[in-house]
């Protein structure tokens, strides 16, 4: 199965520091062509490693891996003897940050680059983690019909209706909110999981709890508080904050930066 994957290029695939939905997108095209045995292309910015990253993961599974630094390409062995690959489609940019002024033209170049390679040898599936690269170039180009589109997000577009493509979910609370808000069309819903090769669960206690995301409302930092102070344990709070976000910044402050070390609360 040839499958694509594209989110915005605002941040590398996998992520060095922040960006929690392209560590998702890096496990799953790792995971694809690893398991499945997939021809997976990545659609990201040129910084990013998810070549080195996918021939890790299948070396941690005890697969054979061979990698193509010309072609931008890796080649896994499966466990059955299969051949996945996972190949890096790139428009020659490195990630220029989430605000960056030029991320909506690079965006723009990155979607065209895929329509361009679907057109010479079409694609069975295209896994969307951009919504609005679905609206506006996807549907548009007729290949609504093999896209699913992963939202990260508890609310939609306003124009969704007119559209209602289907929708990967990360919970089953994201799923009856938006379907009970936007009438959304789930095609299924796909919890965040964790790597158990790259992070190692343990018994042993550090001591305190931790938060990761952006300091945003939907992320939920103020609750994770709440529940800290509830339970009576230390908690750590750590992310990025969109300094150019207006309503972020204001809830950031008030909501979470006025209750650190009130609850025993790092930042």
């Amino acid at each position: 199965m040839r499958v694509a994957h594209i989110n915005s290029i605002g941040t590398p695939c996998p992520p060095p520091n922040y960006g929690g939905t392209e560590r998702c997108i890096a496990q799953m095209v790792a995971f694809q062509a690893a398991i499945c045995a997939y021809d997976v292309s990545l659609y990201a910015s040129s910084d990013s490693y998810i070549l080195a990253y996918t021939a890790e993961v299948a070396r941690q599974l005890g697969l054979k891996v061979a990698i193509d630094s010309g072609d931008q390409a890796v080649c896994v062995t499966t466990s059955d003897g299969k051949i996945g690959r996972v190949k890096l489609r790139t428009t020659g940019h490195p990630a220029p940050g989430y605000r960056h002024a030029s991320c909506n033209q690079l965006n723009q170049m990155l979607v065209g680059l895929l329509l361009t390679d679907d057109q010479r040898r079409a694609f069975d599936l295209i896994h969307c983690h951009h919504r609005r690269f679905t609206i506006s170039a996807l549907i548009p180009a007729g290949l609504a019909p093999k896209t699913l589109t992963h939202t990260h997000s508890p609310t939609l577009e306003g124009d969704y209706g007119q559209y209602r493509y289907p929708l990967i979910c990360i919970s089953n609370s994201q799923a009856e909110l938006l379907h009970e808000n936007h009438g959304a069309n789930v095609f299924e819903v796909i919890y965040h999981g964790l790597d158990r090769y790259t992070y190692t669960a343990t018994l042993a206690s550090a001591g305190y709890l931790a938060w990761l995301g952006h300091f945003a409302w939907k992320k939920g930092p103020d609750a994770a508080i709440k529940i800290a102070k509830k339970v009576g344990r230390p908690l750590i709070l750590a992310g990025m904050r969109r300094e150019k976000d207006e309503v972020t910044q204001r809830y950031a402050e008030d909501e979470v930066e006025s209750r650190i070390d009130a609850y025993d609360t790092s930042f």
